[in-house]
């Protein structure tokens, strides 16, 4: 007899597309699968379902998906449903998103939005505004939901 257990669609690795470590991509993915990030990613990276960003990942610019997890080192923009920044996650970055965990270890700069409800997810064509109306430096303790 086998175990069982429900699997998540965000973690559905069947279709996923990776940066490799030791590789540098400067562009834009969209994907309606997982997207991983290993190493060094410049431009948009956007996802149905989820972007990862690896301890050995680098992302500058932006992020969409509905769930972005980053245990590597993030500055730009992320928007999501839900964030989570792991135990060596450094994110430098705007973020609008329902939901922000920061687990114990991990680092964010930057300035927190609340996302509309009906707020599309793809991040808009405007160009980032020039300076950060407020900063927010979150201990290595702390979760912000």
């Amino acid at each position: 007899m086998g175990i069982f257990r429900k699997r998540s669609h965000l973690g559905n690795d069947k279709h996923l597309t990776i940066v490799a470590v030791a590789t540098t991509f400067k562009g834009e993915i969209n994907s309606e699968h997982m997207v991983q990030i290993d190493g060094t990613f410049e431009g948009l990276a956007a996802s149905q379902t989820r972007v990862m960003i690896s301890e050995s990942g680098t992302l500058t610019g932006e992020v969409a998906a509905q769930e972005v997890s980053v245990f590597g080192q993030v500055k730009g923009k992320i928007t999501a449903n839900k964030v989570i920044i792991g135990h060596k996650g450094w994110v430098n970055a705007t973020i609008v998103a329902e939901h922000l965990v920061i687990m114990e270890g991990g680092r964010y700069v930057g300035e927190k939005q609340e996302s509309p409800a009906d707020a599309a997810l793809l991040p808009s064509a405007t160009k980032p505004t020039a300076a950060l109306a407020d900063t927010v430096l979150v201990a290595a303790k702390d979760q912000v939901a």
